[in-house]
């Protein structure tokens, strides 16, 4: 199991390593002013919005990604905030040799949102979930689903109002662990709104 995990982390790409390990010494640093400014699973922050593909891999040789969508909630935690979420995009193809797919992305993560000025915050944080692409029909050797792990480091830039609402702009570099590497590129902006926890959902939480 130890040789599988370093063999993972050693296969990851430069940017999510130092994303990840970025965030991880940022959430070090801020973990005393965090714990003093906010309860842990006090809030969610629920948002949605567009995702694009940028393009310019190997997959994009064969494939062309449709304009696509994500959801995603998060909650603060004593150093950081904690989410969950996923996202969808579907794939046409380019080549009459392969047929296109559904690509629908969950994953758990970790967070800090530092202040940068006024109502800009600041994002930066690490994902892990599944992949799961569904193919319109039997792929290659007669597969039609594959599921793979994936990995992904983002960083963004988020304008909160007054209300709670908020909109927001992110990059994420993703790495699937298919048998060749998927490395695709995400923009996504959209907007999304803060919200009391309930007391129910704090007390499964903790």
């Amino acid at each position: 199991m130890d040789g599988y995990f370093d063999a993972t982390m050693n296969a990851l790409s430069p940017s999510i390593r130092f994303v990840a390990g970025a965030s991880l010494a940022l959430g070090v640093l801020l973990a005393g002013p965090a714990a003093a400014q906010q309860q842990p699973y006090g809030t969610i922050d629920l948002r949605g919005g567009i995702t694009l593909d940028t393009g310019a891999t190997r997959l994009h040789q064969y494939w062309n990604a449709a304009r696509g969508g994500e959801v995603y909630a998060n909650v603060p935690f004593y150093a950081g905030r904690l989410e969950v979420g996923g996202a969808f995009h579907h794939y046409t193809a380019l080549n009459p040799d392969v047929p296109p797919f559904d690509a629908l992305l969950l994953v758990a993560g970790w967070n800090v949102e530092p202040r940068l000025a006024g109502p800009l915050y600041g994002i930066l944080g690490g994902r892990v979930g599944n992949y799961r692409m569904s193919f319109d029909e039997e792929a290659f050797a007669g597969v039609r689903n594959e599921s793979e792990f994936t990995a992904a480091a983002h960083a963004g830039l988020m304008l909160r109002s007054p209300g709670g609402v908020f909109a927001y702009v992110s990059g994420a570099a993703q790495q699937t662990f298919t048998y060749i590497r998927l490395k695709p590129l995400f923009v996504s902006f959209g907007m999304g709104f803060t919200m009391r926890t309930p007391n129910w959902l704090q007390e499964v939480l903790r």
